[in-house]
């Protein structure tokens, strides 16, 4: 029997440590809360060393002055006090290692290029999403937030991968407010004449969801209350949610905490919606706790009504099979309860009954997740409030999500990211969308695919030449908005949506890791070896040896071109250096042949043209102009500078060009069409390399239905994009009948190079 949520204060020290982290007690952090509320968020050292920073500036930009930070272990501790924020650091119990953990354990074998983090200082190599240590540290937030209720605080409870947009406590307390007398009488009145329950308060906890949709209707910027779908058969997610000190709210953290400690070996979100709505999973993916009547849920079934849309129905139908539990929806005739429902408990397990407890739903409208906040943009479509992003349902890695996050603007990064020495941008050519194809039904899914498919391809093949520029001249590259048409996700699409959600309008801005594989991207693994690199590149290939020993240098004195980029948002960003955003651009373009920049410094346009000796050698010219085609968010002002060139040249030829006086100096380089001024490279092996390279990191799209896959693509759900231009892909294909070894003579090359 679990007698108190919070005894793993007694467990640890009491004494303040170095970093002035230290238990939780009533005393210690009423002085942060607000209207009895906290905010915390629980991490180890992994989780806060990846977005604590962003976590901390998300909730101080909203003005939230309530929060915490639940540190599990000493070494999380000592980096939440080394960031500075001791002073509103508690300590928990670090996860119990993976030999502790009760129950059967099912182990998972790392999957290629999964996490390989530690999960803290105890040298565990199964940090990952539901390995063991993962599960045990989903636990040990719920311990937390449980000792902070035992304390008599509401708590608010934030994954650290949140971003907070909007303060939600006066949202919270409005919808847990007791219904007001008359409202509270008519519904025990209505609640005697069906056998309801009504209750004397509002919900005990509000959750959010997986959900991708939501049907509160348009609110003109205000809230839109909870849920209105909210029933039991939605799954619940325990990243963000709001808990009631009340007894209740107390009832619901021990009766959770009851869940694991019956051996239960499933995650924390999983024993919740074990505990709050009955069992609605597969037994076949989780074991059920010790104790639990499977035999006294059943009997639920047929007994218990169902409130859908204002209409009773029985539980029975395709629901069936799935549920062991069937809790009571509240049958109050309060509109403040009509979304709400009575928690299931979980019969036979000690401490686990939650008698009394109320829970409803978050809209993912404006309790978003990235799905619904950059695919479906559903605050936007149905105009609520946006309280928080949890960036989840956007990508499979850490990385991904960080992605994402630096395209909000939400993440932030060490100081050297947003003051890149040479900065390069470019411009997207969209294909145009087919008449009516946000209206195609379910029935065209497989046209709207391969449209979909052909247009983010055709924009892959325009970066290919961006790429291969900017890692050429040694210059970062700000990525475009790359246009989408076509969710992806682990799971058939229709109508390149997801389920059956038709909010999403198309085409919309396109996730990294909707086109490129964000993790190798992001960590410079888009590299090609030079074996004979620029005069100019010689010191930065020394600093870069010395450095770090093998990026840039290869480690083993040559030189490796690699792609750093930085995401869209970039030059709009405020963290951004000031004089990148402030630099006007030059243009670097082929002169139109109505321009006729012949020999003499004559120019159809006005203004005068400055050469440099290389003009003399006819590569180009610089000039000033009257315009600035820049769409990268840069600043630019009535005149800047264009780099004329009289034909596409080379990698080699673009080198000896830019790399010198005074291009070399150019801040920011602006290349409207790339492909008109790279020709290719001169060394013919290194471009085949690089075609490896780039094809190694691009992203694979899925996915198609099992029925589609079948009779039409052998089978194959997902499909690879096409980075490669047309000419490059012919090229290739000759080349693997000519040669059947140039693949892994290009993947050595490459490969051999991973981190």
């Amino acid at each position: 029997m679990f007698a108190c949520c919070c005894c793993f204060i007694s467990s640890v020290s009491t004494q303040q440590t170095a970093s002035t982290c230290y238990p939780a007690s009533r005393a210690r952090v009423e002085a942060f809360a607000q209207n009895g509320t906290l905010l915390v968020t629980a991490v180890d050292r992994q989780l806060w060393d990846f977005f604590g920073a962003s976590w901390v500036a998300s909730v101080e930009s909203s003005g939230i002055t309530y929060w915490l930070v639940a540190a599990m272990g000493e070494d999380a501790a000592a980096a939440v006090g080394a960031a500075g924020h001791g002073h509103r650091c508690v300590l928990t119990p670090q996860p119990a290692n993976v030999s502790a953990l009760p129950g059967p354990v099912r182990r998972r074998r790392r999957q290629a290029g999964g996490s390989r983090g530690s999960g803290g200082s105890g040298g565990q190599s199964l940090y990952e999403w539901r390995g063991d240590l993962w599960k045990a540290a989903t636990w040990a937030k719920v311990a937390a937030v449980a000792g902070l209720v035992e304390l008599g605080f509401s708590v608010v409870h934030s994954d650290v991968d949140v971003s907070w947009f909007r303060d939600p406590v006066p949202l919270f307390l409005s919808l847990a407010a007791p219904p007001p007398p008359e409202a509270a009488a008519a519904a025990a009145v209505a609640d005697a004449q069906t056998g309801g329950v009504a209750p004397g308060a509002g919900p005990t906890a509000l959750f959010s969801t997986d959900l991708l949709t939501t049907l509160n209707p348009p609110n003109g910027g205000e809230d839109s209350g909870m849920e209105r779908s909210c029933d039991p058969s939605y799954s619940l997610n325990t990243g963000v949610y709001w808990v009631s000190g009340s007894e209740q709210g107390l009832r619901l953290m021990r009766g959770w905490l009851a869940i694991r400690d019956a051996s239960f070996p499933g995650d924390d979100q999983q024993g919740l919606n074990l505990l709050v709505r009955g069992n609605m999973l597969p037994l076949g993916i989780v074991t059920l706790p010790l104790g639990y009547d499977v035999q006294a849920a059943t009997a639920t079934i047929a007994a218990a009504p169902f409130e859908s849309a204002g209409k009773q129905r029985p539980l029975r139908g395709s629901h069936e099979a799935k549920r062991l539990g069937a809790p009571l929806l509240q049958q109050s005739g309060s509109a403040a309860l009509r979304h709400t429902y009575l928690a299931a408990g979980a019969p036979g397990v000690p401490g686990a009954e939650a008698e009394g407890v109320v829970v409803s739903c978050l809209p993912v409208s404006s309790f978003s997740h990235t799905y619904a906040f950059a695919t479906s943009r559903l605050h936007q479509v149905r105009q609520h409030p946006l309280y928080e992003v949890h960036w989840v349902w956007g990508g499979k890695s850490l990385e991904s999500k960080r992605q994402c996050m630096r395209d909000a603007m939400a993440f932030v990064d060490p100081p050297h990211h947003y003051d890149p020495q040479r900065i390069i941008t470019f411009e997207l050519q969209h294909v145009e969308m087919p008449p009516g194809y946000n209206q195609w039904p379910a029935s065209r899914s497989g046209d709207m695919v391969a449209f979909a498919l052909s247009a983010l391809s055709s924009q892959l093949q325009q970066a290919y030449w961006a790429l291969a520029l900017a890692m050429a001249l040694n210059r970062t590259l700000v990525l475009p908005q790359f246009q989408c048409y076509c969710a992806k996700n682990w799971f058939a699409t229709t109508a390149c949506r997801i389920t059956s959600e038709r909010d999403t309008v198309f085409p919309f801005p396109c996730p990294l890791s909707h086109v490129f594989r964000a993790k190798l991207l992001t960590r410079g693994e888009l590299r090609v070896p030079d074996p004979r690199p620029h005069p100019s590149l010689a010191s930065a290939a020394t600093a870069a040896a010395a450095a770090t020993g093998d990026a840039g240098s290869g480690g083993g004195g040559g030189w490796f071109r690699v792609a750093d980029v930085r995401e869209v948002s970039f030059l709009r960003n405020p963290r951004t250096a000031g004089d990148l955003r402030s630099a006007t651009p030059t243009v670097l373009r082929v002169v139109d042949q109505s321009e006729n920049p012949s020999a003499g410094g004559s120019s159809s346009s006005s203004g005068s043209r400055r050469r440099s000796t290389k003009d003399n050698d006819a590569l180009g010219s610089m000039r000033n102009s009257g315009s600035d085609n820049s769409d990268n968010g840069s600043s630019s002002s009535s005149s800047g500078t264009e780099i004329l060139l009289d034909s596409a040249r080379t990698d080699r030829e673009l080198q000896d060009l830019l790399l010198s006086p005074p291009y070399d100096a150019v801040r920011v380089l602006h290349v409207p069409r790339p492909a008109t001024v790279l020709s290719g490279f001169a060394d013919a092996l290194m471009w085949q390399q690089y075609d490896h390279a780039v094809q190694r990191v691009t992203a694979t799209w899925c996915c198609r239905s099992q029925r589609d896959a079948e009779a039409h693509f052998g089978g194959s759900r997902r499909e690879k994009l096409q980075p490669l231009p047309p000419s490059r892909q012919q090229l290739q294909h000759q080349q693997h009948h000519a040669d059947g070894h140039l693949g892994s003579s290009s993947s050595s090359s490459s490969d051999g190079d991973e981190q």
